[in-house]
């Protein structure tokens, strides 16, 4: 985001009221309501959290490069590495995931990902309808931090490392493709899975809802903070905690991963759709 591309500030208030008029209007629809335990208390342990965020970092840091060197990938290039790495380490973890959860855990996640109650259909529109109201309220966000960091430091800071990598993958159709798979379906399930099913999960018991609905979205904004994207993280890091907040209350109010995981779907597909279609 360059400055001439910022909203003025009339253009910035305007769209504060309209994000204020939408949630208004959400709320006196029903939208937003009073969220209740689930009938079921979650199995997970502080030990399960630990082993999931370690899948994670692990199968990135460590099992993805390693793999890559094992089988002796060709690699010419940094943007290959960035991609393959990626590429190996997401294809990994939901796989790592599930041999966890059934073979050592040895418990059933579907109480995890889905309560009994409104149907996957129910789950999906929420999960759409959410999205109509956050997007004008992050993109609010947005705007109103870019102006606030632009005036005090001069600069927005470089781009995001994800919106930078697609941008550079543009011309290589062989990379792109699968990190656009990633980045729009299975980096929003394996997130999702991290924060909400896992983390936002085992805080509710320990803490109650609207705590852990806060710890796990601080956590989601923080995973995506990167020293490399200097003052942008002022923007980026509060955006995605809103985000996060969205996310982690549809999931608490479907009791299902359906609806927070559409509206991330839906979230970064747009975004990386928009990224794309501007370069």
């Amino acid at each position: 985001m360059t400055p001439k591309e910022l909203l003025p500030l009339s253009g910035i208030i305007l769209l504060g009221l309209f994000a204020l008029f939408v949630c208004f209007f959400a709320k006196r629809k029903g939208f937003f309501r009073s969220l209740v335990m689930w009938p079921k208390e979650n199995p997970l342990c502080w030990f399960d959290v630990l082993v999931v965020f370690a899948i994670y970092y692990g199968s990135i840091i460590l099992l993805s490069p390693l793999l890559l060197r094992l089988f002796k990938v060709p690699i010419a290039t940094m943007l290959q590495a960035v991609a393959y790495i990626n590429i190996t380490a997401f294809a990994l973890i939901p796989l790592l995931f599930f041999v966890y959860f059934r073979f050592g855990k040895k418990v059933s996640i579907r109480p995890l990902i889905k309560d009994d109650g409104e149907s996957i259909g129910a789950d999906i529109k929420i999960g759409f309808i959410a999205y109509l109201i956050a997007l004008p309220v992050i993109f609010f966000l947005s705007e109103l931090l870019a102006t606030i960091v632009l005036k005090i430091f001069g600069t927005l800071g470089p781009e995001q490392n994800a919106v930078r990598i697609l941008k550079e993958m543009i011309g290589h159709p062989k990379l792109l493709i699968p990190m656009v798979v990633i980045i729009a379906f299975v980096g929003p399930f394996v997130e999702e899975f991290l924060f909400r099913v896992t983390l936002q999960g085992y805080l509710r018991k320990k803490l109650g809802i609207k705590a852990a609905i806060l710890l796990s979205s601080l956590g989601f904004s923080l995973l995506h903070f990167s020293a490399q994207q200097e003052v942008g993280n002022f923007i980026l890091l509060p955006m995605l905690f809103v985000l996060g907040l969205f996310l982690g209350y549809i999931y608490e109010r479907q009791r299902s991963i359906a609806s927070c995981l559409f509206l991330h779907i839906l979230f970064n597909a747009a975004t990386t759709s928009w990224l794309i279609y501007s370069s």
